[in-house]
């Protein structure tokens, strides 16, 4: 979860712009094996279901498990429409509820991530997603982890 999760965690908890209150998540590993031929100690799969403070919910997957062809695909259902982000593609589709898809090339290289990030050193001004946003994520991805331990769900 924490390799692949924290990202998505980071991403819904942005684009929602409001609290988290609880978690529920389950982690198993399934599939990965060490050089001994035993499974890894880390999980490989793991599922979440969040609430925030209004009541919305949502599910967050984190597997390593998929065989063939590689997916690193976000995948948002939202209340006018769905979009599908897909990394490897370097696309971002919009379904709406009217059958319409629209489908975007994006940058996939990360660049603009760079220029953004050396644009504020140089300008001095905070970036649109600072440590304490991150640190708010790994908080979140910790009681994801707690909750999987538990077998329960846990307030954020």
């Amino acid at each position: 979860l924490g390799d692949l999760g924290v990202h998505i965690i980071d991403l819904i908890t942005y684009l929602l712009d409001e609290k988290f209150i609880r978690v529920g998540a389950l982690s198993k590993t399934l599939v990965k094996r060490g050089s001994d031929g035993e499974l890894i100690k880390n999980d490989d799969t793991t599922i979440c279901v969040f609430e925030t403070e209004t009541g919305k919910i949502g599910t967050v997957e984190a597997m390593w498990t998929n065989f063939g062809e590689g997916q690193d695909i976000t995948v948002l259902n939202c209340e006018n429409g769905v979009m599908i982000i897909n990394t490897f593609a370097a696309t971002v589709t919009l379904q709406m509820p009217n059958a319409e898809t629209e489908e975007i090339a994006v940058d996939g290289s990360n660049t603009m991530v760079s220029y953004t990030f050396a644009d504020c050193i140089e300008k001095g001004i905070k970036p649109s997603s600072d440590g304490y946003v991150g640190l708010k994520s790994i908080e979140i991805l910790e009681k994801c982890i707690e909750s999987s331990k538990k077998n329960a769900f846990v307030e954020i």
